[in-house]
């Protein structure tokens, strides 16, 4: 059943304002660079961060949650955008892919939307301190849990998926969640983050991650773990659609 008009409306409504309050935020200037004052905003399109251009779906069931984007050069090489070669965003895809959930790959062209991709933190790093490398202070994380809040709660998903411990935490953050259990204990494991939508913590797919903490196979183990919540989701969806 496709939402009606007017709810269509309003979480549009919403989630504009919510971009354009994101594009004016000052409040992690000197540490990170907002993207509205990149190249003079030219990359900075009406989502609430480069991620959501690759996948921005507000009705979709599973939203996505990664640490942040990249810094200013990795943003204006890509002009705003993911990049389709970049090996996190592959790697990615081919998770999604191995729980039963296909995409395109990222491009500047119309994206498939499928689902909805965000970012913990959704400014660019400066670069002047170690590069996409550089470490993003715990404030900063804070400071855009408002964002990251309201973006779930417009979208209203089924399932939020955080790639890496700082996303985890940053999405207990917003929320208030009582876990604290670290992501090497939860990971793939399902649980709840408020009333309708629950949580599977992931670790991030890049390739430092993949090399020390977890390698692809496993990863690719624990992602079949949304697979069996989809399909969980659609026994439940359809039981409860034969009611009478």
């Amino acid at each position: 059943m496709k939402p009606s008009t007017s709810t269509v409306n309003t979480k549009q409504s919403r989630y504009m304002h919510l971009v354009q309050a994101r594009k004016a935020c000052p409040l992690c200037k000197g540490c990170l660079v907002n993207a509205s004052q990149i190249a003079g905003g030219r990359y900075d399109l009406n989502e609430i961060g480069p991620y959501s251009i690759w996948q921005g779906n507000l009705d979709s069931k599973i939203l996505v949650v990664a640490q942040d984007f990249s810094d200013v050069a990795g943003f204006g090489k890509y002009f705003g955008r993911a990049g389709a070669d970049v090996m996190t965003n592959r790697n990615l895809q081919r998770l999604l892919d191995s729980a039963g959930v296909k995409i395109a790959a990222p491009t500047r062209h119309t994206s498939d939307d499928v689902l909805f991709f965000t970012n913990a933190v959704l400014c660019m790093k400066s670069g002047a301190e170690g590069g996409r490398q550089q470490d993003i202070p715990r404030r900063c994380f804070k400071n855009c849990s408002v964002f990251l809040r309201e973006t779930i709660e417009i979208v209203a998903p089924s399932l939020v998926v955080t790639l890496g411990a700082k996303a985890l935490d940053a999405v207990r953050f917003a929320f208030s969640a009582n876990g604290n259990r670290p992501l090497r204990e939860v990971v793939g494991q399902v649980e709840l983050l408020t009333q309708g939508i629950s949580l599977i913590p992931m670790y991030h797919p890049n390739l430092t991650v993949i090399n020390t903490k977890r390698n692809f196979d496993k990863m690719t183990t624990d992602w079949l773990e949304i697979q069996v919540f989809i399909k969980s989701e659609m026994r439940h969806n359809v039981l409860r659609n034969n009611r009478f």
